[in-house]
């Protein structure tokens, strides 16, 4: 069964690290955006996954929480206009903390009235002077508050997003910035996204790092964080599914995990990516240009391509391992890896990479590859 991703391409400020497309032009064109968002929704009722059952939506962005519920009742409207979501098990919406906190009090829970029982909060730190560095619109307390309101909601699915790995955190901050996570107003969040920070093309950071105005961490530190993170999550009943993923038991991401395991999905919005099977069975990957201005005037097609059997043979591997399932790869290859402990077999003739070893998975899919 597949899923269905809509990208809300806007933001009120850049936080220094993101390259995902987003503008600051909600005001003037947020109503354009939807007219024209809706038009494609229509556009793709012919697509070969569009007359499955939907199991799975997510909105993300940019920043979703900009909209307001009637809004989102228009997107829906048009979503469910075309395709039939009466199998949908999650539905999925990115927010920032002072989005939630500013917005009217039955915000949250007309979204949960809609249909939404999933929330993916942007956190990324609990110490103001990191959330200022990074150019996040909200404080530390606005993120615990905003939790707040959203269990006060009903939310019983919560993920926040968490940041390491970069100059000027250290294991003390880390350490403690964990321990907030852990100890939220209503009870830990059932899912947990850490991410180490990268140097992403065209993000202020990057150019930052180009300038000389920031340096990249030690390696080493960075991978200590990794291990101080999977060592006080596991301490807390989380499993870790996949590099940098952890959940509560059963409260994976059903929708990122989809595109882990090659399960087809529908994006909407510039910048948005597909992945269809078509009629000869093959993996169609294609994409929406990313330009707002284009995506209003009815062109959004940005391209597309055909993976061919070794590509998707490959992209099973590469996506495979980052999950704690693994992949399927043949003894040949996974044998030497497997005798220095850099993978550990499984049933099926599939292989994984040992939890201790998730933080070079990189290195470790790339002598596969």
């Amino acid at each position: 069964m597949a899923g269905i991703y809509v990208h809300i391409p806007f933001c009120r400020r850049f936080c220094i690290y993101c390259d995902f497309y987003s503008e600051l032009s909600f005001e003037e064109s947020s109503e354009s955006f939807l007219d024209a968002l809706s038009g494609e929704i229509r556009s793709r009722s012919s697509w070969p996954c569009a007359s499955e059952g939907i199991r799975t939506l997510y909105f993300g962005g940019g920043t979703p929480s900009l909209l307001s519920c009637s809004q989102f009742g228009r997107i829906m409207d048009a979503l469910h206009g075309v395709f039939d979501l009466s199998a949908l098990e999650e539905v999925t919406v990115e927010v920032n903390p002072d989005d939630i906190c500013r917005k009217p009090s039955e915000w949250p829970g007309t979204l949960r009235k809609m249909g939404f029982n999933r929330v993916s909060m942007g956190v990324q730190s609990f110490d103001d002077g990191v959330l200022r560095w990074m150019n996040r619109r909200h404080d530390a307390s606005e993120a615990v508050r905003a939790y707040e309101i959203l269990r006060d909601a009903g939310f019983d699915n919560i993920s926040i997003d968490l940041i390491f790995g970069f100059s000027g955190l250290d294991d003390v901050l880390w350490r403690d910035t964990i321990r907030s996570a852990l100890s939220l107003p209503g009870g830990a969040p059932e899912h947990i996204s850490a991410y180490s920070m990268s140097l992403e093309p065209g993000s202020a950071l990057s150019e930052m790092n180009r300038s000389g105005r920031y340096s990249e961490p030690d390696e080493d530190d960075t991978a200590r964080q990794y291990a101080l993170l999977q060592s006080m999550l596991a301490g807390a009943g989380y499993e870790q599914y996949e590099v940098s993923n952890f959940s509560m038991p059963r409260k994976i991401s059903r929708h990122n995990s989809s595109y882990w395991d090659g399960t087809p999905y529908i994006g909407f919005g510039p910048s948005a990516h597909s992945l269809t099977i078509d009629s000869q069975g093959r993996r169609v990957r294609s994409w929406n240009g990313s330009d707002l201005q284009a995506y209003l005037s009815g062109n959004s097609r940005g391209g597309y391509e055909i993976l061919t059997d070794e590509e998707v043979s490959e992209e099973n591997i590469m996506l495979g391992l980052r999950c704690a399932s693994g992949a399927s790869i043949p003894s040949s290859d996974a044998d030497p890896l497997v005798a220095e402990g850099l993978l550990i077999p499984l049933s099926g003739g599939r292989y994984r990479i040992p939890a201790d070893k998730f933080f070079i998975s990189e290195y470790i899919i790339g002598r596969l590859l």
